[in-house]
Order: structure tokens, then C-alpha cells, then sequence
């Protein structure tokens, strides 16, 4: 071959394959996106790491309570429950409240968030115990996909179910949880959100100008003045 003439490619070249794994790649890899601070959003955010609640229940101070089950933000059912008996039995309060796809159940819920799939849970109830020994109170009976979350004006606060033992120093029990005035409890189950509020004192009705037996008493009156 003349090395005057201009070369020509060989025919049936081919070129190395290129290697397309990014450590092979000139560019350098995309970072990552930033993950936002929950607390600079102004609330609580799950992570992966934290743990799911354990199933249990959460103890409350035994003043009559207002339950409330929200689809979205629609108010489909409410309950006002009193833990007296006598009380109970006068206003025509309920005892406790049930959610599940059973038809004597106060309202619905996923079955995913109730234990075992029942078609019925029950979801705050007196506390039998408690009473027996004196010392009467709500229970929150929360299944392990619940979790309740308490809001008072612009705090958020998770709260925990109370352990087993449920004592405090010199063996007495730990005191219930109070609700404050314009507190919130919120159990989140999907798309089905139950609010509990306390439902305050009731406001004393006026004192009648008559006693029951009035209109016996209009009519006597009358009548002793027609015959006068």
C-alpha cells in the first residue's frame, strides 16, 4: 500500500460499546431532591422510621362528650355521650360510640383501620373497671392502624395509648386526660376523620312563671270569679 494515498476505513469496524451505568457517565449524577422540615410547615409529618402505634386505649375524664364522624368535610353522624347513668336516661345521651360497616353501628369506617376486619368497633365506651373502683372514665379503644391527635388552637400534639400497668407513683392510677375548651381529638381513619370535643355544661334553663298545674289553677281562678 502506497502511504501517499489517503487511508480509507476498514470495512466491518465497529466501535467499543459504551458503557451506560453512571459511573461510566461524564455527567455528573442528579442530586436528590430536599426534603422539606415538617416544623417549618407548622406540623408533624410521618417519617418512614417512626414506628406505627400499638393498639390500646386512651383514658378520659368522664364529662359528657361530643362525637362527631366526618366523610371529607361532611359531618355524616354525631353522638353525645354521658357516662352517668341517671344523666343519661334523662337527656336520651348515648353510652358509647361504634364505627363499622354494621348497620347498628353510629357511622362507617374502612375496614383496613379496624382489627381483624369486624364489621363492628368500638371506639369510646365507659370505663366498667374504673367505675367499679371509683374512678369512672372515658376509654378511646384505638386498633393499631389508629392514631389520635390532639389540636388546640394552632398545637398539635400525637398522643400515645397509655401502657398496660396505667399507674403512677404510690401505685394510684394516672389521671385522664382532660379536654379543654375548644380542644380537639381526632382519630384519621382514611377518608373518615371522628372528632371528639367535650361537650361543656349545660346552660340552666329559666325558672317558669307557673308551676305545672297552672291551667288547673287558671281554671279554678275563673271560675271563682264568674260565680262571684
Amino acid at each position: 500500500m502506497d502511504p501517499s494515498e489517503p487511508s480509507r476505513p476498514e470495512k466491518g469496524r465497529r466501535r467499543p460499546p459504551v458503557d451506560p451505568s453512571p459511573s461510566r457517565s461524564p455527567w455528573p449524577p442528579p442530586e436528590a431532591p430536599a426534603r422539606q422540615d415538617a416544623s417549618a410547615a407548622g406540623f408533624i409529618a410521618p417519617t418512614e422510621e417512626s414506628e406505627p402505634a400499638a393498639a390500646g386505649w386512651i383514658r378520659l375524664e368522664p364529662a359528657p362528650l361530643l362525637v362527631a364522624a366526618r366523610f371529607r368535610d361532611v359531618v355524616i353522624a354525631s353522638r353525645l355521650l354521658v357516662a352517668d347513668a341517671g344523666l343519661r336516661r334523662r337527656s336520651g345521651a348515648a353510652s358509647a360510640f361504634h364505627i363499622g360497616a354494621d348497620r347498628a353501628a353510629d357511622a362507617p369506617v374502612n375496614p383496613a383501620y379496624v382489627a381483624g376486619g369486624a364489621a363492628r368497633h368500638t371506639l369510646l365506651e365507659p370505663d366498667a373497671q374504673g367505675a367499679a373502683a371509683g374512678q369512672p372514665s372515658w376509654l378511646l379503644l384505638l386498633a393499631p392502624a389508629m392514631r389520635a391527635e390532639l389540636y388546640h388552637a394552632a398545637q398539635r400534639l400525637e398522643l400515645r395509648p397509655d401502657p398496660p400497668d396505667d399507674v403512677g407513683a404510690g401505685g394510684a392510677a394516672r389521671a385522664p386526660l382532660g379536654l379543654p375548651a375548644g380542644a380537639v381529638l381526632r382519630i384519621p381513619c382514611g377518608e373518615m376523620t371522628f372528632e371528639i370535643r367535650a361537650a361543656g355544661a349545660h346552660a340552666p334553663l329559666p325558672r317558669p312563671w307557673f308551676g305545672p298545674g297552672w291551667r288547673r289553677e287558671v281554671v279554678g281562678f275563673l271560675d271563682g270569679a264568674l260565680r262571684s
